[in-house]
């Protein structure tokens, strides 16, 4: 038996430049600029190398990320759902904006 997709709003791929970074002291300093694998209405889906993710953690992401900086660019507070490792050294972190 397939198992259900629980998503309410439908994804598209989509490799957009985003920015991330904490939104807490407490996890560290760092800017992640990537690419998004997938995005919808309510969050981003990308792949990293860098490991300081983890579930629950809340993050700014800056979409669509230019520099220099766009009035389009707008920073969103979302929060990590999900970590995935893959084969690669790389990992997937799906962010829901809040």
């Amino acid at each position: 038996m397939p198992l259900m997709d629980r998503r309410y709003v439908r994804r598209v791929k989509l490799r957009q430049p985003i920015k991330v970074r904490p939104a807490s002291p407490r996890d560290g300093e760092f800017e992640d600029i990537r690419q998004t694998e997938n995005a919808s209405k309510r969050g981003v889906y990308f792949l990293t190398e860098i490991t300081r993710y983890f579930v629950g953690m809340r993050v700014y992401v800056t979409l669509p990320h230019s520099s220099p900086a766009n009035p389009k660019n707008r920073e969103y507070l979302g929060q990590v759902i999900r970590v995935e490792h893959t084969t690669t050294e790389r990992r997937g972190v799906a962010v829901q904006f809040l």
